[in-house]
C-alpha cells in the first residue's frame, strides 16, 4: 500500500514537471516574439553577447545649430530619439563630445538620468572606438540624434540580423542600399572591426562618418543590408534644417500621430508613410 502511494506522488511529481517545463516553453515563445518586429521567432546564431546603442549627438550643427534641442510635439528631438531607443530594452547611450559647446546636451542628459559617453567632436570614429573599449562592446547600434520619429521596431530588426546571421558581419545597416526613409537609419558595427581599420588610409570626412569607409570598401567587410516593405528611400524623416523641422510637424499633424503616446507599429506607420506624399 505504502508502495502504491509513492509511486502515486511519483507521477504526480512527473506530471507537475511536465506542465512546468511546457509553460516555460510558452513564456519563452511570446518573449522571443516580443522581441520581433515583424512577428518572427529568432533563434540566436551570432555571438552578440555586448550590445548597444550609440546616439550620436551634438550641439554644433553647422546648418542647423542646437537642433537636436528644438521642441517637437512638447519634448526636444534628443528625447524623442532616447525614448524610442530605450523602448528596444537594449542599453542605450548618448555618445557626444568632450567640447564645451555639448555640456548643455550633457545636462539634459544628466538630469534625465541618461548614460552618457563623452569623446572627440570631430574624430566620431575614435569616439565610437573609445566607447566599444570602454564597454566591452561586440556590436555598437548607431543612430542619430537628428532622428526624433526612429522606430524601436527598426533598431529590432537590424539587431535581429546580426543575431540571425550564420556569420558575425563586421556591419549590420539598413542604407546599403537604402530602402527606409532618411531618418530611420540604423547600423550595428562590430568594434573588432571598428577598431581594426586602417586610420592612415581614412580621410577626415571617414572619421567623421563612422561607417564610411566601410561602404568605400564593401568588398573587404561583411555587410548585410536590411530592406523595408515598401521603397522610402525617397522620404525624409530626419532633422537636417530648421525647414526639415516645420516639414516634420506637418507630416505628423497631417497622419494624426502624437508622439508623447504610444506609436504604431513600424508596418502600420511605414505604410502610412507610403500613402503619404511627404515633400522631398
Amino acid at each position: 500500500m505504502r508502495l502504491l502511494i509513492i509511486n502515486q506522488d511519483y507521477r504526480l511529481l512527473v506530471l507537475f514537471l511536465v506542465h512546468l517545463l511546457y509553460v516555460l516553453k510558452v513564456v519563452e515563445f511570446y518573449y522571443e516574439l516580443s522581441l520581433s518586429p515583424r512577428g518572427i521567432i529568432y533563434k540566436k546564431k551570432t555571438n552578440m553577447s555586448k550590445v548597444a546603442i550609440g546616439i550620436q549627438a551634438r550641439m554644433s550643427s553647422i546648418r542647423f545649430p542646437g537642433k537636436v534641442l528644438k521642441p517637437l510635439q512638447q519634448a526636444t528631438l534628443i528625447e524623442h530619439v532616447y525614448r524610442n531607443c530605450a523602448k528596444t530594452g537594449l542599453p542605450t547611450y548618448i555618445l557626444t563630445s568632450t567640447e564645451p559647446s555639448d555640456d548643455t546636451l550633457v545636462r539634459l542628459a544628466q538630469n534625465r538620468g541618461w548614460k552618457i559617453f563623452r569623446g572627440d567632436l570631430a574624430d566620431v570614429h575614435s569616439r565610437f572606438c573609445e566607447f566599444g573599449a570602454n564597454f566591452k562592446l561586440d556590436y555598437i547600434l548607431r543612430v542619430s540624434a537628428d532622428s526624433p520619429l526612429i522606430h524601436p521596431g527598426v533598431i529590432k530588426l537590424v539587431y535581429m540580423e546580426g543575431v540571425l546571421s550564420n556569420f558575425e558581419p563586421d556591419l549590420i545597416t539598413n542604407v546599403f542600399p537604402r530602402t527606409f526613409p532618411k531618418g530611420q537609419s540604423v547600423e550595428m558595427i562590430k568594434t573588432k572591426a571598428l577598431a581594426s581599420l586602417p586610420k592612415q588610409e581614412m580621410s577626415v570626412f571617414n572619421l567623421e562618418h563612422v561607417t564610411s569607409f566601410f561602404y568605400e570598401n564593401s568588398e573587404k567587410f561583411k555587410i548585410v543590408n536590411c530592406q523595408n516593405t515598401n521603397d522610402l528611400s525617397k522620404h525624409n524623416t530626419s532633422v537636417d534644417t530648421p525647414e526639415d523641422l516645420k516639414l516634420l510637424e506637418g507630416m505628423l499633424t497631417s497622419l494624426s500621430i502624437n508622439l508623447n503616446s504610444p506609436i504604431p507599429d513600424w508596418e502600420s506607420f511605414s505604410s502610412e508613410l507610403f500613402r503619404w506624399d511627404l515633400p522631398r
